[in-house]
């Protein structure tokens, strides 16, 4: 993650761990993450950096409506392991809709976002984004 906004130079969470699937029909998914992360970030005003072993949990969501409209949405909470107090909670809310009959390109739009409970300083806590995105899936 980058943003020139929030003075951001870049926000990476590297993570590895086990997914269990609670609900898995046709058209309805429901699963939950837990691993461990590594978090980095770099903030160029002020000239801070985080470099902190994490946990990553999660919950994540999906759901076909009318057999082509999808609906997805991931929660994922990464707190540093010395401090659980130092979070970072991200979302992501979208709707698919299939643009070719093989349903390998994807219009995705939603909308994400990313609370840090320790904000660089003068900087908000939370980031909200709304996108439109083509995707393509490889099958």
């Amino acid at each position: 993650e980058h943003d020139p906004v929030e003075h951001l130079d870049i926000r990476s969470t590297t993570a590895i761990g086990i997914k269990y699937d609670w609900i898995e029909e046709e058209n309805y998914q429901v699963a939950t993450r837990l691993g461990s992360a590594f978090r980095y970030e770099k903030i160029s005003r002020p000239s801070s950096s985080t470099k902190e072993p994490a946990l990553d949990l999660g919950l994540d969501y999906s759901h076909l409506i009318k057999e082509v409209i999808g609906f997805e949405s991931s929660l994922s909470f990464v707190p540093i392991l010395d401090d659980v107090n130092d979070y970072v909670f991200q979302h992501d809310t979208a709707l698919l809709v299939p643009l070719a009959v093989d349903e390998s390109w994807q219009l995705r739009t939603g909308f994400s976002g990313t609370y840090d409970s320790t904000p660089g300083e003068n900087l908000k806590e939370s980031d909200l984004r709304y996108y439109l995105r083509v995707n393509y899936l490889f099958q």
